[in-house]
């Protein structure tokens, strides 16, 4: 019996749970669609090589670092750009710490109203098996586009609500989430929504490894297509020295929708969100769309006209300017990426080559070096 006949045999016993794939043009079975998140450096770290944003439909995303990082702020951003898409832009938060500012949200541009926003706050005594069940269920409806989980840790399983304080329980609470979050990855498809998950750092006890181990059940790590750290890199302030935002980094510590261990840092101010312009204005610059003077007074831009860096920021305030650059950006890394494998082709065949014609050198001179047989 072939392979194709042993699947199709198989895939009749257990009534079409096997999909065979058809990947003879792999652009056209692509698995994974983007959208843009609202923040260009989360867009750049999660999805590199994709024109059209980072945020992966169908995925789930951890989003974890310590108090203060930015986490929540960060779904907030992502809860504005998903709003504002025509079909499947309906967001569901999931608020497990109940806390989430609503007067917050609202001065970030996010629409509290329904079908755009449904705000839950599970409690009782099955707070984490309903938020979870929800979850679960809600991934399958193409009109959400975003789930958000605020955050797994708060969590709690039915056991360890009811149970007394000193009780043990070990394992309950992660059982319960590993459940969720299983029952939601078999449930997504390519175009059901990005389930971003909230998690928290933790100190490992006694002070032994690393001090930023995330907390919950180890399901999700392996689950998650993107794994990001958030961090605060400095508080940023005003001329009178009030805190009005912070430098954000964002480390992808796993990445399966793009390249891995990517790395970049942008401001957030908390009264209008991440500043996408003085970010891609970097970036270009870096990639050399927009070529710069020496002190960053007039800018060169794709067209070939030259810019003031005010009228670079005016013609950046466009969305649609905003995307043409950074799509211009992506096109040239992209570029870059494949020339720099090409050279690392040619230079790994150049090896085998002259490797190939150092043994025919040795050959040769082995049997030159061989003394001829007498004859008879």
């Amino acid at each position: 019996m072939s392979l194709a006949d042993t699947i199709a045999a198989t895939n009749k016993f257990y009534k079409g749970s096997i999909e065979a794939m058809d990947l003879d043009n792999p652009g056209e079975n692509e698995s994974i669609r983007f959208r843009w998140s609202g923040c260009l450096a989360i867009d750049w770290v999660w999805g590199n090589h994709n024109e059209k944003g980072g945020m992966p439909r169908g995925a789930i995303v951890e989003v974890y670092g310590s108090e203060n990082a930015g986490k929540t702020s960060l779904c907030s951003i992502l809860t504005r750009s998903t709003q504002s898409y025509k079909s499947g832009n309906e967001v569901l938060y999931v608020d497990y710490e109940h806390k989430y500012n609503t007067l917050y949200a609202e001065e970030l541009g996010i629409s509290l109203k329904k079908p755009e926003f449904y705000f839950v706050r599970p409690k009782g005594k099955t707070p984490g098996e309903a938020g979870m069940e929800l979850m679960a269920q809600a991934v399958a409806d193409r009109d959400c586009g975003l789930v958000v989980v605020d955050s797994i840790i708060a969590a709690r399983s039915k056991e360890d609500v009811s149970g007394e304080l000193i009780d043990a329980n070990i394992g309950a609470t992660a059982r319960m989430q590993t459940r969720g979050i299983k029952g939601a990855a078999e449930a997504l498809q390519p175009d059901g929504p990005t389930v971003v998950i909230i998690n928290q750092t933790r100190a490992q006890i006694g002070g032994m490894g690393a001090g930023d181990v995330t907390a919950g059940a180890k399901a999700l790590r392996f689950f998650a297509i993107i794994r990001t750290k958030v961090s605060v890199v400095e508080k940023l302030k005003d001329k009178k020295e009030r805190v009005i935002g912070q430098k954000v980094k964002f480390t992808v510590i796993k990445n399966q929708a793009s390249r891995n261990f990517l790395e970049e840092d942008i401001d957030f101010y908390f009264s209008s969100g991440y500043d996408n312009i003085k970010w891609l204005i970097a970036k270009a610059g870096e990639m050399e769309v927009i070529k710069a003077n020496g002190n960053h007074t007039k800018y060169v831009m794709p067209s070939g006209d030259t810019y003031k860096h005010s009228e670079v920021v005016e013609f950046l305030s466009k969305s649609k300017n905003l995307k043409e650059i950074y799509s211009l950006c992506v096109k040239k890394n992209n570029e870059e990426l494949l020339a720099a494998k090409i050279e690392r082709e040619l230079a790994s065949g150049q090896k085998r080559v002259s490797k190939a014609q150092e043994r025919l050198k040795e050959k040769d001179s082995l049997t030159e070096s061989q003394p001829e047989k007498k004859k008879d």
